[in-house]
């Protein structure tokens, strides 16, 4: 490739990298990134006339200011700064792409990537930042290099004439001979000690400030249908087949083998009233308490300081969803959260819980909310508490009649108390009717009742409502609560499987009031048709980037002064070791089974830097014997010539017509041929096959170089040369053609 075209190249990739890195931030608007990409796109088409004319520059100088004036009274009413930033930081961007005309625009282009590069650490923790910032390491080499050169090329060819010199410089720039595959394949290899020096040391002395120091997080928050405040029926069914992750857990114990889904019911949210369309809350039953902290711990059960008995831990890594609530496995006694470093400072979060068990959290902006749960539930049982009051449990709404009989015949059988009764209408819900996601011709003004006697046919929010509904018109307190159900297995993960729960495993189900043992789930949704898809390559290539993605959040975003302070900590143990993916909860990192990776650090350091020592012996001892070969058969190949050379040198010595050392034998060719000297045409076939051999790569056939020689050894010595001085002047006489070659 032409150096230009490598140059370009390389200076679009790092714009291309600083853009997308701000992108990827949430904070550019969509219109402003397209029109930003087809910009810059239509820049590589602008032309050099185009780009050296006055008023074209002038055009833009005065375009990127009024952006800048407009950008500060946008700030100056109560406009977003970072926004208002970014957008000028990328017009800028494409202002000097479009504006591109020599080595300080390119070294420019390249600035500014790398200030959109360091915006965005602050607005994007994802593991796409990772990616970006591994593009730039590699590519900045080349930009650095490549600048250097086009600098000296510039600067070095300054004529009086400008025509003229654009003319030179664009001869060099397009020529093919500068830059090639070995190039930048050599200049790459200096990004490692760059990735090493930045990647290692760095990240090591520097540790994370916390995702929301300078706004919101660049995923942005996961809205959640079922959350909210109101459930209209029908919300939950509607994000079966949406595979947006909502959290991923670590379990510990861990069977093995780990079963490919974990049958959870992760509760979120609970509703006690439902009118006959929507679900809402008690204003009584709406009020939030604050949960009792002991240390990191947050208990929510009176149970949660009680040693013994099996216990569940789940480690739990949620995304930022909308609401901020906080999803828990039936029977959770206490949540583990390491407090927050703001200011030098630990700062605890607080967290709520409403009458109905919902528990939430403050709505401070965070990339992944990391917490653990202890549970230690009797199977089905979502908490041991006594109600005073049931009344809000036993409201219902306007149904006709034949709802009521359907609720007394269902549960004529069964035992006349609360578990006998939801048993037999549980039972009666997933053997009767059918799940379904198809939603259409349901009834709005009356869904439920279209669901129980005309389509017998719905998903999870239709059974739930179905069963708290019958339980209710025969005086048992029953409630509906949404979540999720269950979670996949990945088995890609640094410290060994978790599970993913994604917006697809939402999910409703029932809690009936048992005197004596407090609300017992039940779940009447039968299972859905076809069973689990069976695994394919692009779901495994989906696990693996996800695993990633968690491995990433745990050891890069997660690290944090305490993560600092353990990783030194563990550096004066050698003997101990550190436990790499470590970069969790304290809970998390004390549970962790003995058998997990732990590296003596003098060790390893040791072995690492003795690889690299070897590497690098390895690497230089090739490359000098590679060269050393190279320059040997280059040698054999221009020693006849530089033989050669010397025989015509001596023999022109000996013929009164010695070329001197300031000389070449080109010029030496020249002057004797305007002397007249006999061995002129001689010394015209030997240079010339000399010049090609040494410097053009040909070589002699056998027959060529025995010719030559011969030639030159017939050179005599003449006397009517001796006395000859025009030597020194080689200019022709009046009249006579000049043998000069010209340029």
């Amino acid at each position: 490739m032409r150096f230009r075209s490598i140059h370009t190249a390389v200076a679009y990739f790092l714009a291309g990298l600083g853009m997308a890195s701000l992108a990827l931030g949430a904070i550019l608007h969509p219109v402003v990134l397209a029109v930003a990409t087809a910009a810059t796109v239509a820049s590589l088409f602008a032309t050099d006339s185009l780009v050296m004319r006055r008023g074209y520059q002038i055009g833009w100088t005065v375009g990127l200011f009024v952006l800048f004036v407009v950008e500060v009274v946008r700030v100056a009413t109560g406009g977003s700064l970072i926004e208002c930033s970014v957008e000028l930081a990328v017009a800028l961007q494409v202002g000097r792409l479009w504006s591109r005309r020599g080595a300080r625009q390119y070294q420019q282009i390249v600035v500014l990537a790398l200030v959109h590069l360091i915006a965005s650490s602050v607005l994007n923790q994802g593991i796409s930042f990772g990616l970006l910032f591994v593009g730039f390491v590699v590519a900045m080499p080349w930009a650095m290099t490549l600048g250097h050169l086009r600098r000296e090329i510039e600067g070095n060819y300054r004529r009086e004439d400008a025509a003229a010199q654009r003319a030179h410089v664009d001869r060099i720039l397009n020529s093919r001979r500068i830059i090639g595959p070995r190039f930048l394949g050599a200049t790459a290899l200096v990004s490692l000690p760059v990735f090493v020096m930045t990647g290692g040391t760095l990240f090591v002395l520097f540790p994370r400030i916390g995702v929301g120091f300078m706004g919101e997080s660049s995923r942005g928050r996961v809205a959640v249908a079922g959350f909210s405040d109101e459930l209209e029926l029908g919300d939950v069914g509607v994000v079966r087949d949406d595979a947006t992750v909502v959290m991923r857990v670590e379990v510990d114990p861990l069977p093995s083998p780990p079963p490919g889904r974990l049958e959870v019911h992760w509760r979120g949210a609970a509703f006690d009233s439902y009118d006959g369309r929507r679900w809402t809350r008690s204003k009584a039953l709406d009020r939030r308490d604050e949960v009792v902290r002991q240390g990191d711990r947050y208990c929510l059960s009176p149970a949660c300081g009680v040693r013994g008995g099996q216990r569940m831990l789940y480690s739990v890594y949620l995304e930022d969803l909308d609401p901020p609530i906080l999803l828990i496995p039936p029977g959770t006694e206490a949540i583990v959260m390491d407090p927050l470093r703001r200011g030098g400072s630990l700062y605890h979060r607080l967290l709520w819980i409403s009458p109905m068990e919902e528990v939430r959290r403050e709505g401070i902006p965070t990339l992944v909310v990391h917490y653990d749960a202890e549970a230690r539930p009797p199977r089905g049982v979502s908490s041991p508490r006594q109600e005073t009051d049931l009344s809000p449990y036993l409201q219902l709404p306007t149904l006709s009649p034949r709802g009521a009989e359907t609720a007394r015949a269902v549960t004529a059988e069964a035992a006349p108390d609360p578990s006998g009764m939801a048993a037999a209408v549980a039972r009666y819900l997933r053997s009767e009717f059918r799940y379904t996601l198809d939603l259409r011709g349901v009834s709005n003004e009356h869904p439920l009742e279209d669901f129980l006697f005309r389509r017998r046919a719905g998903h999870c929010e239709f059974f739930s409502t179905a069963m708290v509904v019958l339980l209710r018109s025969v005086g048992v307190p029953a409630r509906n609560v949404t979540g999720f159900l269950g979670g996949r297995l990945n088995r890609f993960g640094a410290d060994g499987s978790y599970y993913l729960v994604t917006r697809s495993d939402a999910h409703s189900w029932v809690e009936v009031y048992v005197d004596g043992v407090g609300w017992v789930t039940y779940d009447p949704t039968p299972p859905s048709a076809g069973g689990p898809a069976p695994r394919s390559l692009l779901q495994t290539l989906a696990d693996l980037i996800d695993a990633s993605r968690l491995a990433w959040d745990k050891n890069v975003v997660a690290y944090d002064l305490d993560a600092q302070m353990d990783l030194f900590a563990s550096m004066w143990r050698p003997s101990e070791g550190f436990d790499f993916g470590s970069f969790s909860s304290r809970t998390a990192r004390a549970a962790r089974p003995k058998g997990s990776l732990r590296v003596p650090w003098v060790a390893a350091s040791l072995a690492l830097g003795l690889v690299v020592i070897v590497a690098v012996v390895l690497a230089r001892r090739g490359r000098f014997s590679r060269d050393g070969a190279r320059r040997a058969r280059r040698a054999a190949s221009r020693e006849p010539a530089t033989a050669l050379l010397a025989r015509l040198d001596r023999a022109l010595a000996r013929a009164s017509a010695p070329r001197p050392r300031s000389r070449t034998p080109s010029e030496h060719m020249i002057r004797i041929s305007l002397d007249g000297h006999p061995a002129a045409d001689v010394a015209r076939q030997v240079v010339a096959r000399y010049n090609a051999v040494r410097f053009g790569g040909d070589r002699f056939d056998r027959g060529e170089l025995v010719r030559l020689h011969e030639l030159v050894r017939q050179i005599r010595p003449s006397a009517a040369q001796t006395g000859r001085s025009r030597a020194a002047d080689p200019r022709p006489e009046a009249g006579q053609a000049d043998p000069r070659p010209t340029m």
